[in-house]
């Protein structure tokens, strides 16, 4: 990191500035503390942090403290909601990705059902003039200088920012808005990317998505199996008669939804609950078809939907639940972009195997959304009583 500061004017010195410019900015009032952290990290005293860390002597190379970097030690648990941790690395990964484990391993305790924690990343470049002491090379070392006219030389750093999504995102909106330097890239995990969860608007009067032989009832009743709707939130199901004239046409149904800003845009999975109302009014389960649920669009603002009803063949009454889940998140192309996989690849320019830290910090994301959420990682119900002539 040493090198990034040999530069008075380098953009990694500008960029600690505005850090602290940006933390004050979270709130009227804020308690700030600073660490240097290497193997242990350690309080700087004061509130001059982010300008000590701008002198070459921050980075003592006689200070055995600092010969490794240990990132466990300055993720803490996040035990108080309005705690934001910023950190200022550039994301040394060793062979045996032992400092990855580092990053993930506290972070996979972090991510909690009632909790609201995030994970953000802001990627910047900056002049460098020093020696890197990096990326399995053993115990070699490389002297790098970037051209100043040609920002591609850069080399990178990261400011992870971890805490309430609220305060993380409002910490990206200082730069990505606000600051004399914007980063290049950006990322936000959180296992709650939703703005809201997902579910059914249905119009009782628009016709339009209906196909042919088949009516939207308010109230269905086959003179069996009675479902009287309830006025409050009755647009949340959707109502209809497959009459015998339903030629098993394909109909779509169209669900908006918003993800938070700077999180990834969303893989869907669908998975169906078929139940049949009987006369008791008790739901059967047993001996039922499957019905497949196709997506036909989904391009962040809406998720388009074609339930094929062409099984569902007997008589009758039926519940359809579709929990809508999140099978991945999509990989933006600067992971791998800003990123080299083999040792023998180095890159002064690019991060030795971000892009594994970050697919894996996907993983995790994804992995928690699918565990921690009600109905097994439901990120919205789509509900459908559907009488069958």
């Amino acid at each position: 990191m040493l090198g990034f500061v040999t530069i008075a004017d380098s953009e990694y010195n500008e960029t600690l500035e505005l850090i602290d410019r940006a933390a004050t900015g979270l709130s009227d009032q804020i308690t700030r503390k600073y660490y240097r952290f290497g193997k242990t990290k350690e309080l700087i005293a004061g509130n001059n942090g982010a300008i000590e860390a701008r002198s070459p002597n921050f980075y003592d190379l006689y200070n055995k403290n600092l010969f490794e970097t240990n990132l466990k030690t300055v993720i803490p648990n996040p035990n108080q909601a309005n705690q934001l941790s910023i950190i200022v690395t550039d994301l040394y990964t060793d062979p045996q990705q032992s400092q990855i484990n580092q990053i993930l391993d506290p972070i996979k305790n972090n991510f909690s059902p009632n909790s609201n924690y995030a994970v953000g990343i802001l990627a910047f470049r900056s002049q460098f003039d020093g020696t890197i002491f990096d990326i399995g090379l053993g115990d070699q070392e490389q002297n790098y200088t970037t051209n100043s006219k040609d920002p591609k030389t850069f080399r990178p750093f990261y400011i992870l920012v971890l805490g309430d999504y609220s305060l993380v995102h409002k910490f990206f909106n200082f730069f990505q808005q606000n600051s004399s330097i914007k980063p290049q890239e950006s990322v936000i995990f959180s296992p709650h990317p939703l703005e809201k969860p997902l579910f059914l608007n249905i119009n009782d009067q628009d016709k339009s998505s209906l196909a042919k032989g088949v009516q939207r009832n308010v109230n269905i009743n086959n003179g069996t199996v009675q479902v009287t709707t309830k006025t409050k939130n009755r647009q949340l199901v959707e109502r209809i008669v497959l009459t015998k004239d339903y030629q098993n046409e394909k109909m779509q149904w169209e669900i908006p939804y918003a993800i938070l800003p700077d999180t990834l845009p969303l893989e869907f999975e669908f998975k169906t609950e078929l139940k049949k109302l009987e006369k008791d009014g008790k739901y059967s389960s047993e001996n039922l078809p499957n019905i497949q649920v196709n997506q036909e669009k989904s391009d962040g603002t809406k998720l388009v939907i074609s339930p094929d009803f062409s099984t569902l063949t007997e008589p009758g009454v039926y519940q359809l639940i579709i929990n809508v889940k999140v099978k991945d998140f999509q990989i933006p192309k600067w992971w791998q972009n800003w990123s080299f996989e083999q040792v023998q690849d180095f890159k002064p320019n690019k991060t030795y195997k971000l892009n594994t830290l970050l697919s894996d910090l996907k993983n995790i994301t994804v992995s928690k959304m699918q565990t921690q959420n009600k109905n097994s990682g439901s990120i919205g119900q789509l509900v459908y009583i559907i009488q069958k002539d």
